[in-house]
């Protein structure tokens, strides 16, 4: 909400780490577009955010890199 007040809706919120599953969907609520938990693989969790950002930038989202 205060990123929308600041005309910033063009932020993507990421959140990450230890997070207490409780708190999962208070922090999808608030805004984060993006949970990485212990134990994501690193690959997984970038090729998601390079869609996601894609996404938001108005690109093709099935255009990101792909080895």
């Amino acid at each position: 909400k205060a990123l929308q007040k600041m005309g910033r809706d063009d932020i993507v919120v990421i959140v990450g780490g230890v997070i207490p599953p409780r708190d999962i969907e208070p922090l999808k609520k608030a805004g984060a577009e993006a949970i990485f938990l212990p134990g994501t693989v690193i690959y997984e969790a970038a090729s998601s955010l390079l869609d996601l950002i894609g996404t938001k930038l108005g690109h093709n989202a099935g255009a990101a890199f792909r080895p």
